[in-house]
């Protein structure tokens, strides 16, 4: 194990079962920094498996912010309230001087101006919020409550385990390399191969990956097999265009969505007829997660769309966790491009 300072390297003896498996405890005293974990055989070649970064003790893991407007909805509505009310107050006291045809001072008519103002810029800020928390569209559906964002789950930990595994492309079955993993205070950069590993972490973890041609970062849930191991399949294009067309269901913008459909589908499918059928699982109020979130994938050959009845050789399937329940995504790999079926 070798880093880029000019500390010592680790040399750990590691013995792999008849399976090929193998695992390594890191020295505890390992200084932190970037790391690089090279496998030599007991023939001598020598193999790049991962770069580990590792930060310093006690500090804490980098998290993106998500604003939840809704908890700012009811105090906003508050001070435009009482902003309204002074202004109404003042209006009725300007309007009252001008029927007793008495003039009011400069300061009385500048103090008025400001809460008219102060008054429709209060209304534009709680408009704002409102929308953004998706309070106008619950009053529209009559449900009565304001939904809060969504947030990613913190279950209890129900203990320590070891992953190891690989991320894989789904189109070539290869490693992928480059791409950053991180579990609390510990990320790893994939080398050649894809492969990653992480000691002792929570069970019910997620995994962190972030790429830099990655629109958004991605939440991976940890579940792993009998072995200890869990394969990601991981593709920038793929992701992105499945993050694309949640935007795109976010907004209502359900006609992109059909647009980037293949062909065969839009052959069985007018726009009007699949928007119609389309289930909205997404809101306005989930653009502003820095996250998706993949409770699992994986691939699928020969795979049928029964809402469509159309067959594809290939397809990766995907369960997106949103506001306590999954949504279902199918990615196709058609012209060059993904498409999403949902």
């Amino acid at each position: 194990m070798e880093n880029n300072t000019n500390q010592p390297k680790a040399t750990i003896e590691i013995q792999t079962d008849a399976q090929g498996n193998w695992e390594a405890q890191f020295p505890q005293d390992l200084a932190p920094g970037l790391h690089k974990i090279i496998v030599e055989t007991e023939g001598g070649e020598q193999h790049d498996m991962a770069l580990l970064n590792l930060q310093v003790r006690g500090q804490a893991p980098i998290e993106s912010a998500t604003v939840s407007y809704a908890h700012y909805l009811y105090p906003v509505a508050l001070l435009t309230i009482l902003v309204l009310i002074l202004a109404v107050n003042n209006l009725r006291l300007m309007f009252k001087a001008k029927k007793d045809r008495r003039t009011l001072e400069q300061r009385q008519k500048n103090m008025t101006l400001v809460t008219v103002l102060a008054a429709l810029f209060s209304i534009a800020v709680f408009c704002f919020v409102a929308y953004q928390s998706g309070w106008f569209k619950s009053q529209a559906s009559n449900s009565g409550s304001v939904q809060p964002i969504y947030e990613v789950p913190v279950d209890k930990e129900v203990g320590l385990i070891n992953v190891n595994g690989l991320l894989l492309d789904p189109l070539e079955d290869v490693g992928v390399a480059g791409v950053d993993l991180m579990v609390k205070e510990v990320s790893i950069r994939t080398q050649d191969g894809g492969a990653y590993n992480f000691s002792q972490i929570p069970s019910n973890a997620y995994i962190r990956l972030t790429h830099p041609e990655l629109k958004k970062a991605l939440l991976k849930k940890v579940k792993v097999d009998e072995t200890g191991s869990m394969q990601i399949l991981f593709n920038v294009g793929m992701y992105n265009a499945l993050m694309s067309a949640i935007d795109n269901e976010s907004n209502g913008q359900l006609s992109k969505i059909y647009e980037q459909l293949p062909v065969s589908i839009k052959a069985k499918v007018g726009e009007q007829d699949f928007i119609d059928q389309y289930t909205v699982d997404f809101s306005p109020k989930d653009l502003s997660r820095q996250e998706l979130i993949v409770a699992q994938a994986g691939k699928q050959d020969a795979w049928s769309s029964e809402k469509y009845d159309v067959l594809f050789d290939k397809a990766v399937s995907a369960k997106i966790e949103v506001a306590n329940t999954v949504a279902d995504y199918y990615l196709v790999h058609e012209d060059g491009l993904w498409k999403v079926v949902k």
